[in-house]
């Protein structure tokens, strides 16, 4: 994956790119400083240089993207509360004991095949616009049906969209309150090879992650290269496993 942002005090994203022939590249197309312009001593340990690094990292926290930060997460024990959505393949049981409740009640309304599939078919309607959806299953409810669902069905869709936003809400404030407790360190810097006819450098370190639940390192490269519109380039290695 490549990152575009500025490198500086701030980093703005821009956009990602898929990078297939480096599967765990970043990049960062960053406009230089002063001393970078047209210089050939760029350094691996420079500080806007370790910054944009930790900016990288910080900004890509999908365990595809971050392995060091689906580490630290997977051990945080901050998990989503499971409720899915029917249709999903799994539904948190009581609710799931409502909807089946609902629909066994409906079939005793009548002892008819072909009532136990409007059932179905009523369970399986989740919103009040599917209702209004014209297909042959719909158009083959009567009033009374539609009624009944919604005085027996929609009331528990409700309650599972209520309680999917709940968890999610509980969920992104626990992640939040994980991310602001995450840093990155890079240590053991070390020049790898500088190309002088370009001024680009390749570098190696180690990159670490200190979180709530652990630390955890790991080998990462990167180059830096300057350009002749006065921006500069570091592109990241490794992030991913």
């Amino acid at each position: 994956m490549s990152a575009v942002g500025k490198l500086g005090a701030t980093l703005t994203l821009i956009g990602i790119i898929a990078v297939g022939a480096n599967p765990g590249l970043l990049s960062n197309a960053a406009s230089a400083i002063d001393r970078f312009m047209g210089s050939s001593s760029l350094g691996c340990g420079d500080d806007a240089v370790v910054s944009d690094i930790k900016s990288l990292a910080r900004d890509h926290k999908g365990p595809a993207e971050n392995s060091l930060y689906g580490k630290a997460l997977g051990s945080s024990e901050i998990h989503k509360e499971d409720v899915v959505h029917p249709g999903a393949g799994w539904l948190r049981p009581d609710l799931d004991r409502q909807l089946r409740a609902a629909e066994d009640a409906c079939r005793r309304r009548s002892g008819s095949y072909d009532y136990g599939a409007t059932c179905s078919n009523l369970r399986g309607t989740k919103t009040p616009d599917q209702l209004k959806q014209p297909s042959d299953a719909m158009n083959r409810l009567s009033a009374s049906d539609v009624q009944y669902w919604y005085a027996n069905f929609w009331p528990v869709y409700q309650r599972i969209e209520a309680e999917e936003e709940r968890a999610t809400s509980e969920y992104d404030k626990k992640l939040g309150e994980f991310d602001k407790r995450v840093s990155y360190g890079v240590a053991v810097i070390r020049l790898q090879r500088r190309d002088e006819s370009t001024g680009k450098i390749s570098c190696a370190a180690k990159l670490t992650i200190n979180a709530p639940s652990g630390t955890w390192s790991k080998e990462i490269k990167y180059s830096v290269e300057p350009t002749t519109d006065g921006d500069a380039y570091i592109q990241l290695y490794g992030l991913a496993d």
